[in-house]
Order: structure tokens, then sequence, then C-alpha cells
């Protein structure tokens, strides 16, 4: 940079220093003004020519973008530009000027052009992300969400995204949509496991005989009868046990739905508050009716009651439970977004329907499953225990289970000895004979 340039003709000084970041950009926009600012200063008389302003300008900007290669070229070729433009006159004395400039004002203007180049750099890449909005792909990227494809968060939001872009649909219909493919991805699953339930109803009083003799057994070879016996009963029957662990499998995308959802209402992502339905416009904000919370609850409480989404038979009990559970949360869940809470009621609505059509033989015809049969009643009274004797029930009945473990170890590792050490007797003698 001149730290002093006089043009005597035209009556014009112009004086920089080493600028700071940013104010080169600002020094070349109020150049034409006569402003006063930071430590450059620029006077104009009255009486200059038209064409002296867009050429000093001009030259500034050659300065700027090449000094890093030739400091003192540079310098010299836009003192000379800018005199050129002004009087032929006037050369010799700014290339006198620029030929002074000393070697710590060229490392100052060096330093400075390479702040100038990065800070455009660092713009160029905010205007950038700044241009970018929810109907485009990577926005959710450009304020920090979906940065990763493995974790279920990070990738339902990815999902719905490309389901919002691709789609063109507003941001309530694209979690609508999106949670009624995943439940038609899932379904066949459920299809095995409410196979799996039906064929294990009717034998479900053997199983749980079987299940209790093993936990008052404390012979292992008794267990492994047991156990021989259980096994050989499902096969007969058809079941197998893994596809009842399918239903598991959507907990991920559930846990993704939730976590994700909330993310892009904390932000809150482009349109989450403009683009909701009906009363709850504003999908970043809770339901100001709290109409969502209420029909979610009601539904999955509806939905227990008609056999869960598998369309099993809970104990009385375990239905009191579940029934009366989504109740319970209602204080809790009316405080969540609009988002999350649609998506709890577009969940609950499918499951019902699920549950609707696996309760019906003639569906479950056409899909090739077993028929539902309700298990045979017990020739107990069923009692109505509390929650609090139910509970206390199942501790003791651990605690007696831990305690036949234990005793079972116990008495298998005293036959693996008293084994170990007939063994050894054996191989001693066999020694002494040879």
């Amino acid at each position: 940079m001149i730290r002093s340039a006089l043009f005597a003709n035209q009556n014009i000084i112009f004086r920089a220093s080493s600028l700071s970041r940013g104010n080169f950009l600002r020094a070349s926009s109020k150049l034409v003004s006569g402003q006063n600012f930071g430590k450059v200063s620029v006077r104009f008389n009255s009486s200059q020519p038209g064409n002296v302003i867009p050429a000093a300008i001009d030259a500034i900007k050659a300065s700027a973008n090449d000094v890093s290669a030739s400091a003192s070229d540079s310098v010299s070729a836009a003192a000379t530009t800018v005199v050129e433009a002004v009087a032929p006159s006037t050369v010799a004395a700014v290339s006198e000027t620029a030929a002074t400039v000393p070697e710590t004002v060229v490392s100052e203007a060096v330093a400075s052009s390479s702040s100038i180049h990065n800070e455009i750099a660092n713009m160029s890449s905010i205007v950038d992300n700044v241009s970018i909005t929810s109907d485009q792909l990577g926005y959710l990227q450009s304020v920090g969400l979906a940065q990763t494809w493995y974790w279920p968060a990070d990738f339902l939001q990815h999902v719905l995204e490309m389901v919002h872009v691709y789609s063109g649909l507003p941001w309530w219909g694209t979690i609508v949509a999106t949670a009624i493919a995943v439940r038609v991805a899932f379904f066949p699953l459920f299809l095995k496991a409410s196979d799996t339930a039906a064929r294990m109803a009717p034998i479900k009083p053997q199983i749980d005989q079987l299940s209790a003799e093993a936990r008052r057994a404390s012979n292992p070879v008794e267990i492994q009868k047991i156990g021989r016996k259980r096994k050989t009963l499902l096969a007969e029957h058809g079941v197998q046990m893994k596809y009842s662990f399918f239903p598991i499998l959507q907990m991920p995308f559930s846990i993704g739905f939730f976590l994700g959802l909330r993310r892009m209402a904390e932000v809150p992502v482009d349109g989450f508050t403009t683009q909701g339905a009906y009363w709850f416009t504003d999908l970043a904000a809770s339901d100001p009716f709290i109409i969502l919370p209420v029909a979610s609850a009601a539904i999955f409480s509806a939905t227990i009651y008609g056999g869960g989404e598998l369309a099993q038979s809970y104990g009385p009990m375990m239905k009191k439970v579940m029934m009366y559970l989504p109740i319970v949360s209602i204080p809790i869940t009316m405080f969540f977004s609009s988002a999350i809470v649609l998506y709890f009621f577009v969940n609950s609505a499918l499951g019902f329907l699920q549950s609707f059509l696996l309760r019906n033989n003639a569906f479950r015809q056409w899909c090739g499953i077993a028929i539902k049969v309700d298990p045979p009643l017990s020739d107990k009274p069923v009692e109505n225990k509390s929650i609090r004797e139910t509970f206390k029930d199942y501790y003791e009945q651990s605690l007696e289970r831990s305690q036949a473990a234990k005793e079972a170890r116990d008495l298998e590792e005293e036959s693996y000895q008293k084994l170990k050490n007939e063994r050894k007797n054996v191989t001693i003698e066999l020694k002494k004979k040879n």
C-alpha cells in the first residue's frame, strides 16, 4: 500500500497503513464519498475529473490482488495507473514516491492482502450456506443437523429431508408420509411376530408349566430334560421364538424419530414454524389445545385393549398397566413440540389399524399366517391383584429363581469336580498297571 501519494494537479491525498481484516473492502466502498474512517483518508477537490475515482478504485483493487506476488511492482503499477488516469505530468512524481516505499510497508501490505483474501473466502462460504433453504438437499447439514448416516436421529433427518425435497410436501405432511413409510416397511416383521404369537397361544399353558418346573428344579440334568421337552413342543407347533423379537427392530427408528424431530424443532429448521396444519401451525411449539397428546394416548390405550399391535392376549394386570400408562404420560407429552406429538399420533393410529387387521382372521388367512386362537382358560381362578402386589410377587419370584440358579451352578460344579477326580484316579490306576 502507498502510505502517502500526492497528486498536485488534482489535489488528491490518499493515505493508508496496514489495513485490518475487512477494512479494505469498506475503504473501497467509501472511496467515492470522501469520508474519514479508520486509518484511511481520501480527499478530492471538486474540480477533479470524473474518471479519476473509478481509475483509483481499480488501481487499489489491482494492487491488493497482486501484492502477494510482487508487492513493490504492484504498488508502482497501481500508482502509474492512477497517475495516467489523471495527468501524464505526474508520472515521475508518483513513480519516485512508490520507489521509496520501505520494506516494512511492503510486508504489511502482503499480510493485509492475505487477510483480505481469507476474509473474502470465508464470506463467500457463509453466503453459500445462507442461500440454502429447506427445499434443497444439504440444508439440514448447513444448520448442524444430519451430520452422519449411522446415528438413528441423523439418519431419520436425512430421510425426512429427502421426502420433503422430492415430494414438495410441507413439514407436517413430510412427517406423516415418513411415519407411514416406516410402518409399511416394518409390517412384514410384525406379521411374522403375530404368526409366532398365534402359534404359541394354544400351548402357552404347557410352556408355562414347563417353565415353572425348570425354576423349581435343582439338578442340571433335570433342567436340561425340561429344556428339551420345551424345545420339542415348540417345534411340533412350528414356533420359532426368534420371530418374537422382530418388532424390537423398529425401536431405533422410533427413537430416531423422537430425537431427530426434537433437534429440528429446537433449531428450528426453515419452515417448521409455518408449515404445520390446522390448529398446530407451528411445529416447533407445543400443541396449544393439547389435542394431539390426548388423542395419541387414547388411541394407544385402545390398541392395547384390543391386544396390542400383534393382537396378543395380555393378562389382566398387564393390560391394565399398558392401558393407563399413556394417559399418565399426558402431562409430559403436552410440553413436547407439535412435530413430535404429531408423529406419536400418526404412529398410534397406524398401530391401531394394524391391530384391527391382525385381529381379523380373514386378513390373517389372506396373509398366510396362523389363525388367532384364544388360549384355553385356566382352571385356577384369576386373582385380581393390585400393581403393588404384582411387583412384590415378581420380586419374590426373581429371588427364588436366582437362588435356584445359584444352587444349580453349585451342584453342577460339584458334579464336575467329582467326575474330574474319578477320571484322575482311573488314569493313575492305568499307569500303575502299565
